[in-house]
């Protein structure tokens, strides 16, 4: 699994070589940003607005906690992927958004949906505006599998210190992470994202996007 990217389709496209100095000053800043931390996890908050709606696409399977749509989406996609969306970021989103069994997407994040590889599902959240927790652990498996720290610990301290600080700001979310989204005519239930903006083995860090209202 792996935190938002852009493709090459935007006013300012650009190949693997040529990186816009606008992403050049956000990775600096980003990497420049101080962390707080909470028991033994470094984190921090970030504002994004996007310049357009939150677009995914990705595999969609029922979560079963075999992860297994991640292991194919790593196998049959994420190269093709890596080449044509710059910054390349993965995310999984739980929704019942497919209208079928399916309830764990699990993908990347695109600027489009046209041209989408067969055997990817992809949707337009609709969603602009989000707060990002970003935090770290000492390894990938803390980060992702442990019930002590990484995102057990984020969503700790999501439900008992930043949430409830911020319901001013922040859209509402029911005890699972949840919130209300409207798609395709249908309201469905969809968590917060879970954002990959590296290789966590090497580096395990990840975000979680929070939608604002």
């Amino acid at each position: 699994m792996n935190t938002v990217k852009k493709p090459n389709t935007k006013p300012e496209s650009y190949s693997p070589s040529e990186e816009p100095e606008v992403v050049s000053n956000a990775k600096k800043l980003f990497e420049s940003k101080k962390y707080d931390v909470y028991k033994d996890m470094p984190y921090r908050f970030d504002m994004l607005e996007l310049p357009e709606t939150l677009k995914i696409t990705g595999i969609a399977r029922k979560h079963d906690w075999s992860f297994a749509n991640i292991k194919e989406f790593h196998k049959n996609y994420s190269e093709a992927m890596k080449e044509k969306y710059l910054p390349y970021v993965e995310l999984g989103v739980t929704s019942n958004i497919k209208n079928t069994d399916a309830d764990y997407i699990y993908g990347c994040i695109v600027d489009s949906l046209d041209d989408i590889p067969d055997g990817l599902y992809s949707f337009d959240t609709g969603l602009k505006k989000f707060a990002v927790m970003t935090f770290r652990a000492n390894n990938a498996e803390e980060l992702v599998a442990s019930d002590k720290h990484g995102m057990s610990l984020a969503y700790e301290y999501l439900a008992q210190h930043w949430i409830p600080e911020n319901k001013n700001i922040v859209i509402e979310l029911n005890d699972y992470f949840q919130f209300k989204n409207d798609y395709n005519g249908k309201t469905c239930d969809m968590s917060i994202f879970e954002v990959y903006k590296c290789d966590i083995q090497n580096e395990p860090e990840m975000s979680f996007y929070i939608p604002l209202k």
